[in-house]
């Protein structure tokens, strides 16, 4: 009896690999954890211990630290070091503000322009959001370190996986 291999996979039933370098891996692995709570605001990053945790050498981790400066997730003070950047109850309260403004003047530019398809995907759109919040409330709480102004924190503890580097 002969034997038939399997026919081939079509090549478009193959997802495609995400194209990103060292830096844009390292630099996503260090947002999630910094917004997830892994590390905390304040939390030291050095760059001998990270390079050495991504397995990667120091300069795609600096400039994966360059990127999350701009990003405004982390902040560097020279002869001191990068760290996670510290939130103060003002900071939350502007960018709130900011997000309030944004959100009104984008639901002002969208609502002349809504159909029966606009509607669809809002729908669509909220249920999404929706599940996306009630899977966030049945979560265990990570404390978002956010600094009040008296100089204390909401930190309830460490959860971290990551741990502090």
């Amino acid at each position: 009896m002969l034997q038939t291999s399997p026919p081939p996979v079509a090549l478009t039933q193959i997802a495609r690999l995400p194209k990103a370098t060292f830096r844009e891996h390292i630099a996503e692995r260090l947002r999630l954890a910094i917004l997830s709570g892994e590390l905390l605001p304040g939390a030291a990053l050095v760059e001998t211990a990270l390079a050495e945790r991504f397995e990667v050498s120091r300069a795609p981790l600096r400039e994966a630290l360059r990127q999350l400066l701009e990003q405004g997730l982390v902040t560097t003070v020279p002869y001191t070091g990068t760290h996670v950047v510290e939130l103060t109850v003002d900071d939350v309260r502007e960018i709130h503000s900011m997000r309030i403004a944004l959100e009104r003047f984008a639901f002002e530019q969208a609502w002349p322009l809504r159909d029966a398809r606009f509607r669809q995907e809002l729908l669509r759109q909220n249920a999404v959001e929706l599940e996306r919040y009630k899977q966030m409330v049945s979560s265990p709480v990570r404390s978002a370190g956010i600094q009040s102004a008296d100089g204390s924190n909401g930190t309830v503890g460490n959860n971290s996986s990551f741990g502090t580097y």
